[in-house]
């Protein structure tokens, strides 16, 4: 007698459904709220109920709640613009123990990467340098900041992100994100509203409180987003670029490869709303990598060069204008006078990192101590050399040359050492990766290519908003501990029998959301 056997239906996950719920119900809460009162203050306490309910759930929801909220910089538009007190601003950092106390408290170990020493070696030299230093106390300020901003977040973020899952699903946040701002400022170009902030979330040179005013009430506005300055904002989008286009699993569905494409349109249209000449020399580096790392063949490196200008021609065409004032910069270097001279910002910009360049000269090694170079040093160093006078202190802008200046070679060898060293391991994770598991091998490659933007636009910028940096360090050192880790896991399975690179490989999309023991049996066979 044969017995049939029924399909079983598939029960939905309680907690799943209960996030869900909730998350319809606040959104229909705050709409309603914001609506009726004009105010965000229901709005935000119906959020924080929500999250509330969701880190019940899942703690690594308050993972994902900080990642978005710090990189849109909610916090610091809640204080300029809503008046909120800064004591509760800066709280937003607690979303992060959360997570990681709940891994503490079941017995998980903390997360140490190799990154790790090189920033507390960093550190270490700032407070040497800062001791050495003609005004100590100076240098306090600046080392704060660095224990509140960059260590601290450091740590949290790398304990916080342990699963595969987490990390795609954090990875997906900083896009979302960044389309989110990115869509502002295309809105408000195609709408000409360049007065209105949007809640502080787009703000422009043409605004009257902006931190940066046009000289020319009727000159091109430039999009600062919501850190109130255009070249920061074109840094924090265009290091999301690789991530949207190679981080999230593409292999699959063609909507998912549209939507990455179309992502990826978008923040190139808020990096050139922008017009920040260091982000468009970024952007051609960034390309360059792509290129010699295998991630972009030559032969499509000109389609996407042709959709560049395209994007460009349509939606920010006086970008060229501003792009060819680069070549006045020639005239600086080859010492031959041009028809056209050098712009003030460039003139500035040169003479502020010649006098960084300088002054590491003279103190090579544990520099002049931190927050000391702009006081102290800049004016009698950059009117020396008689570009342009700085009739006020200037920082350099330049990250690595204000490391040097500041910090001398030890701290610039240890920030530049946490650099080199992720990107060096993300590197050989993502050649160990591609015949095994290309979703893994894309994510390596991303944060390589994301960790290079922010280099090639460091060379233009001091290190200002070090969440920033920090965070997306501690993101893929965090990439870097998870698939070591899946790495372990595979070759404890199969003895080494891994090593082919033809070997046969599970697919991504089921891989992803698979067990470890899984994973090894379904490799095994």
């Amino acid at each position: 007698m044969t017995t049939t056997t029924l399909p079983q239906r598939r029960l939905p996950n309680p907690s799943r459904t209960i996030a869900v719920v909730m998350c319809l119900v606040t959104a229909a809460a705050c709409g309603l709220a914001l609506a009726m009162t004009g105010s965000l203050l229901p709005l935000i306490l119906l959020v924080g109920a929500g999250l509330g309910v969701g880190l019940l759930a899942r703690p690594e929801v308050g993972t994902l709640t900080f990642l978005a909220l710090m990189w849109v910089n909610a916090p610091g538009v809640a204080a300029r613009y809503h008046g909120f007190p800064d004591v509760l601003v800066n709280t937003v950092v607690l979303l992060l123990f959360v997570p990681v106390a709940g891994y503490l408290l079941s017995r998980r170990s903390l997360v140490v990467t190799p990154a790790l020493f090189a920033i507390l070696f960093f550190l270490v030299g700032n407070l040497v340098s800062a001791a050495m230093s003609q005004d100590p106390a100076a240098g306090w300020g600046r080392i704060l900041s660095f224990l509140s901003e960059g260590l601290l977040v450091y740590l949290l973020v790398t304990n916080a992100i342990r699963t595969p899952a987490t990390m795609r699903a954090a990875t997906l946040v900083l896009v979302l994100a960044a389309v989110f701002m990115a869509g502002l400022s295309v809105h408000q170009e195609l709408t000409g509203a360049y007065r209105d902030p949007y809640l502080g979330f787009s703000q422009t040179t043409r605004q009257e409180d902006a931190a940066y005013l046009q000289p020319d009430a009727d000159s091109r506005p430039r999009m600062m987003g919501p850190v109130g300055e255009q070249n920061r904002y074109a840094q924090i989008l265009l290091v999301v670029l690789p991530l949207a286009l190679f981080g999230l699993n593409l292999r699959g569905k063609r909507w998912r490869r549209i939507a990455a494409i179309g992502a990826g349109v978008m923040i190139v249209a808020g990096v050139l709303l922008t017009f920040s000449r260091g982000a468009a020399v970024a952007l051609a580096l960034l390309l360059v990598a792509m290129v010699i790392w295998k991630h972009l063949r030559l032969k499509h490196l000109l389609a996407v060069a042709c959709a560049f200008l395209v994007t460009m021609l349509l939606i920010a065409p006086e970008f060229v204008t501003r792009l060819d004032t680069i070549r006045t910069a020639s005239s600086l270097v080859t010492g031959e006078s041009d028809d056209e001279s050098p712009d003030n910002a460039i003139l500035g910009r040169t003479t502020s990192n010649l006098a960084a360049l300088l002054v590491f000269v003279d103190h090579p090694i544990f520099g002049v101590g931190p927050n000391l170079y702009a006081a102290r040093y800049s004016q009698d160093y950059g009117n020396e050399l008689g570009l342009r006078h700085l009739g006020t202190s200037r920082r350099a802008h330049n990250m690595y040359l204000e490391w040097a200046a500041e910090l001398g070679i030890v701290g610039l060898a240890a920030g530049v050492g946490a650099l080199v060293v992720t990107i060096v391991q993300l590197r050989a994770l993502r050649r160990y990766w591609r015949w095994r598991q290309p979703a893994y091998s894309n994510m390596a490659g991303a944060y390589a290519l994301a960790l290079v933007a922010y280099m090639g636009t460091a060379v233009f910028l001091h290190l200002s908003y070090e969440r920033y940096f920090f965070t997306l360090l501690a993101i893929a050192n965090a990439v870097i501990w998870i698939l070591s880790r899946e790495r372990a896991i595979l070759e404890s399975h199969v003895g080494g029998a891994s090593t082919n690179k033809n070997a046969p490989t599970a697919k991504p999309s089921r891989w992803l959301h698979q067990s470890p023991s899984d994973r090894a049996r379904t490799i095994i066979g």
